[in-house]
């Protein structure tokens, strides 16, 4: 498969209780090279519009689904410096590298 969302097991239930909608039909605008692994795009021609005005149209969607993961994914880094902590240790990553992240949040 050319093209990959970044996904976790849980996602769809994650994403509807913080934004309050469901992402399901909307799955397909996703799959932007942006968002898909190594820049790849989907292995289909297609092009998907919910409506004529493009400020009104996926990217709204894309921008939940980029919330949602960047929160999930600060959830996970915080773990992770929990964990290290009560080890005694210290932690330190390069976050977000090559993700639909917003580095500067995490």
């Amino acid at each position: 498969m050319l093209a990959a969302l970044w996904w976790t097991p849980g996602f769809l239930d994650r994403f509807e209780k913080a934004r309050g909608y469901s992402l399901v039909k909307y799955l397909p605008v996703l799959f932007t090279s942006s968002l898909a692994w190594n820049g790849a795009s989907a292995p289909y021609n297609m092009t998907y519009t919910f409506d004529k005005d493009p400020d009104k149209g996926g990217r709204t969607y894309v921008q939940d689904y980029e919330t949602t993961l960047n929160e999930g994914y600060q959830e996970y880094l915080q773990h992770l410096q929990t964990w290290a902590s009560s080890l005694g240790l210290g932690h330190s990553c390069q976050p977000a590298y090559n993700l639909p992240l917003d580095m500067v949040r995490v």
